[in-house]
């Protein structure tokens, strides 16, 4: 199960944990029931969590600065679990009193949670999973120095209680210490416990008491079940592409170096000059709620704390670009924050590993340098403004898209079950690979570098023929000192047929295609294909006559044709090739081309 903090969540439970190992008359006479301590008020009994307890309140696991349990004097603070064991009898019960306990009368003690635990008695260091504060009838039984027995898979923490245990009556005095409001009570603590909800397909996590063996012992059916995190949330809402860009936020973005930041997808073709072509876009990510974004030093209680530390150990916003084509290259990249609404720009101060990705490093992270607003959501924009190719000669459909997860991700447990606790793989946080939002976000469309030609006049049939030359004429010698004025690019060819008869039908280019000049169905710059409408009218299923007129787009600039009518026996006859439509000109050719 893979360890990971709030999106799938791996949570920071305080957990406590108390109970009693006794035996002593026939019937049973202490009862323990399972509490969540959310402030000193609540420690004498069942409480639900307060305010205090943010992990329950937001579902985020890291505790607060102050320590590593949210504890203070010692008193459990918000979301820590305590086991009250309550002297029910009447009367003291334990050795050498009435209903005396056997000297090796033991009782063990078990919290279930059902979802792995992430971390282990020994890991990390200092702040482990461990029994604490044995107050009442089990002051000096249960050992504060051993942590409890853990199954990471099987998610439930035991501990055994000692042997020799007096549990005395509110009724009379005191005879041990404790802070619990009563001395006929005994509790322990178990603190630092990490989970993990990935898979789980859990909104919230209960914990569950149960006490075997040490006649006597009996569970509060009511409260051996509680309620521990009451909400379990995604760190990110869906990243969306803004149409637009707030003032503030466009603002910060220029000072950032992304020049002309804009809202909505960019536009990307191989006409030249580049017309039609918007390089701009940006991404927008909100956090899900207020403290998920956290620089390094805001976690583990700060600076180093307990967890292994990395540099890098901010919340990370992992980047993945999707369908870049091999030579495409999308810069002038940087990222800002801001609150809700955009007209504020917060701290933070994210930067980005790198202000451009290709196909060959499509991934890019964002890193927080400075602490981040843990009161108020927080959102982080990225936007680019250039988008560039080197030897492309032909540019897919599909856009080129983007999802975004939290990072750094990994495993919690080893192949073996065992906790991963090395610097590079036990560091706080960690979270599970979720590429949000699923269907990713095109952020780059490629409409064709086109030109449109019209052959007015065309027909088939009565021994008639028209033959079509199309060429593709971006290897252009024309130009400034002789250099090409053209990207040499390579496309299909789309026949839209009108006919007087039969209505309308289109045919586009196949590797499979009739006539010559084609490979695997594009025209290639330079080349010229050369075709009879009787062949396109066959290949498109059209039948075998036609008159009519005929558009002819291709999906590259720079293109010039040639059509004529013939009957095999002589007749030759001309049609003009009109030139309607080109995004490579500013204004298209006319029959006097």
């Amino acid at each position: 199960m893979v360890f990971k903090r709030v999106f799938m969540p791996m949570l920071v439970l305080g957990i406590v944990l108390a109970m009693g190992s006794m035996a002593y008359a026939q019937t049973p006479g202490i009862t323990c029931s399972l509490s969540t301590a959310a402030s000193a008020a609540s420690t004498t009994g069942p409480a639900t969590p307060g305010p205090s307890a943010r992990l329950t309140a937001t579902g985020h696991t890291e505790p607060v600065a102050a320590g590593p349990d949210e504890t203070a004097l010692g008193v459990p603070g918000g979301g820590t679990m305590r086991v009250l064991c309550t002297n029910t009898s009447g009367t003291v019960i334990g050795p050498g009193t009435t209903g005396t306990f056997a000297p090796t009368d033991l009782a063990v003690a078990q919290l279930s949670l059902g979802v792995t635990i992430t971390n282990s008695s020994a890991h990390p260091p200092g702040a482990a999973i461990r029994i604490s504060n044995a107050t009442g009838a089990f002051t000096g039984k249960i050992s504060t120095g051993a942590g409890p027995t853990v199954s990471n898979t099987g998610g439930t923490i035991t501990v055994t209680i000692g042997t020799g245990i007096t549990f005395a009556t509110a009724a009379t005095g005191c005879p041990f210490q404790n802070n619990i409001g009563g001395c006929n009570y005994g509790a322990f603590d178990i603190q630092g416990v990490l989970v993990s909800l990935n898979g789980a397909g859990k909104t919230r996590l209960d914990a569950t008491l149960t006490v075997s063996g040490g006649a006597g012992y009996a569970v509060d059916g009511t409260n051996s079940t509680k309620e521990v995190i009451t909400a379990v949330l995604p760190g990110l809402k869906d990243p969306t592409v803004p149409a637009a860009l707030p003032g503030a936020v466009g603002i910060s973005l220029v000072a950032a170096g992304v020049a002309g930041a804009a809202g909505g997808t960019a536009t990307f073709n191989l006409s030249a000059p580049p017309v039609g072509i918007k390089p701009t876009f940006a991404i927008r990510i909100e956090e899900n709620f207020q403290d998920m974004f956290k620089n390094n030093t805001q976690f583990n209680g700060g600076g180093a704390g307990v967890f292994p530390f990395s540099n890098a150990s901010d919340t990370v916003l992992q980047i993945q670009f999707n369908n870049i084509p091999a030579g495409v290259t999308i810069g002038g990249c940087a990222a800002t924050i801001s609150n809700q609404i955009g007209d504020t720009i917060t701290a933070g101060t994210p930067t980005m590993s790198s202000a451009s990705v290709s196909a060959g490093s499509p991934v890019v992270t964002v890193n927080f340098n400075s602490g981040v607003d843990q009161t108020n959501v927080d959102v982080v924009w990225i936007a680019c403004n250039s988008i560039t190719q080197t030897g492309v000669t032909s540019l897919p459909s599909t856009p080129i898209s983007v999802q975004v997860t939290l990072a750094p991700a990994g495993a919690a447990l080893s192949s073996t079950s065992g906790v991963l606790n090395a610097v590079t793989n036990g560091q706080i946080p960690r979270y599970q690979l979720t590429m949000q939002p699923a269907t990713a976000l095109n952020v780059v469309s490629f409409p064709p570098a086109s030109v449109s030609l019209l052959i007015p006049f065309a027909t088939v049939g009565g021994g008639y023929n028209t033959g079509i030359a199309i060429s593709n004429t971006t290897t252009d010698p024309i130009g400034a000192l002789g250099a090409s004025a053209a990207t040499p690019q390579n496309g299909s060819i789309t026949f839209t047929m009108y006919d007087n008869v039969s209505g309308t039908k289109v045919y586009t280019t196949a590797a499979s295609s009739p006539g010559g000049g084609l490979t695997t169905g594009l025209l290639n710059s330079g080349k010229t294909y050369v075709v009879n409408l009787s062949e396109i009218l066959t290949a498109a299923g059209a039948g075998a006559t036609f008159t009519g007129y005929i558009f002819v787009t291709t999906n590259f600039t720079n293109a010039h044709g040639a059509a004529y009518v013939y009957n095999g026996a002589g007749f030759t006859s001309s049609t003009p090739v009109l030139v309607v439509g080109d995004t490579s000109r500013a204004t298209p050719e006319n029959l006097h081309q």
